[in-house]
């Protein structure tokens, strides 16, 4: 109950609309500026084509990537020697798949997202936000890694975990509570 008072919160913050206002004209401008290739391209981008659509499956990919990392930074932290560079490899490569997912992920919600308005749109910005920084967590903490400082790229990947977590619970409210994406 305590996070559906956070979720009304949120809905009624008036001021997120000066983000979310001008972003949104801004990805439907660049859509019909594409005339037939944009429409098709947004069509694609929100599943028509499979009947379903996409940005829920694709958020699967980081999430998912992004849950094995902390499983296998986890499993390196308890090993030492090789073992423990082979749970670093993987935890490594699960990362950059994560960030690679995050990309079809950002493009397909932010086509279901240009079509949502008041409160709706209040929480798609915030999530689109909530995203945007794990990300920008987990690009900090495969450098940390690649630097050599895998405590650090840790402690960040953990952070970004947690800030995904929250905004994939507003992506549930999103499609759950305001029916984002049920029909395009």
């Amino acid at each position: 109950m305590a996070l559906q008072n956070v979720m009304e919160v949120l809905e009624r913050q008036e001021w997120l609309d000066a983000a979310s206002e001008p972003t949104q004209r801004a990805v439907t401008s660049a859509i019909n500026a594409g005339g037939a290739t944009g429409r098709k391209l947004d069509d694609f981008l929100n599943g028509v084509w499979l009947g379903h659509p996409l940005h829920p499956m694709l958020v699967e990919i980081p999430i998912g990537a992004w849950s094995v990392t902390l499983v296998l930074d986890t499993l390196e932290a308890l090993n030492t020697g090789e073992t423990a560079r082979q749970y670093a490899l993987g935890a490594d490569t699960s990362l950059i798949i994560g960030l690679l997912g995050a990309v079809g992920s950002a493009a397909t919600g932010l086509t279901q997202w240009q079509y949502t308005d008041g409160q709706a749109r209040r929480l798609g910005i915030v999530h689109a936000a909530l995203n945007t920084a794990a990300t920008a967590l987990y690009t900090t903490s495969l450098i940390c890694r690649k630097a050599g400082a895998r405590r650090a790229g840790f402690w960040t990947g953990l952070l970004g975990y947690a800030v995904v977590s929250v905004s994939g619970y507003i992506g549930g409210e999103l499609s759950y509570t305001h029916r984002i994406g049920v029909d395009h």
